[in-house]
């Protein structure tokens, strides 16, 4: 009902509710205050603000999971590549930052280093990754053949969103 009311007293803002009951009715289920995630933005003049928030029981992975999915869906960021997560180092939240967004540079990088170490092999990968446009991003995957050809080939498999 207040999710109804707030949705209707607030037309452009997206209201989700997900909620667990206890099976036993004996057990007291709020007997922690529990976690809020949050996630900000900054806009052109580097002012933060808030982008969504979630109560949840605890920092889990699925708890983590739910609010990013939610978060994507909600910003459309599988299909936007312009976006930077920064944590608080809480360290759950970055597997479900690469199962969530499984194409985020980062994580591609963090693969690639398993095989190719050195600088130059992240700097190839950025310089494809920052492109604005297909033509550049082209001439940036021909210049890191070019540099390895294994590697291009593991870059290749994923798909250029722009």
């Amino acid at each position: 009902m207040k999710c109804l009311e707030l949705q209707t007293n607030n037309p452009c803002i997206i209201v989700k509710l997900e909620v667990c009951n206890e099976p036993n009715p004996d057990v007291e289920t709020r007997r922690h205050p529990g976690q809020i995630l949050t996630a900000v933005g900054l806009d052109s003049n580097n002012g933060i603000y808030p982008l969504a928030y979630a109560f949840v029981e605890a920092e889990t992975t699925s708890s983590w999971t739910w609010f990013l999915e939610c978060l994507g869906g909600d910003l459309d960021l599988d299909a936007s590549c312009n976006f930077t997560f920064v944590s608080d180092k809480q360290m759950g939240i970055m597997p479900v930052i690469a199962k969530v967004f499984p194409n985020c540079v980062r994580h591609i990088h963090e693969n690639m280093k398993l095989q190719w170490r050195g600088e130059e092999f992240r700097d190839h990968l950025w310089r494809c990754a920052t492109n604005t446009t297909f033509r550049h991003f082209e001439t940036a995957m021909n210049e890191f053949q070019d540099f390895s050809a294994e590697a291009h080939e593991l870059l290749s498999k994923i798909p250029p969103i722009h």
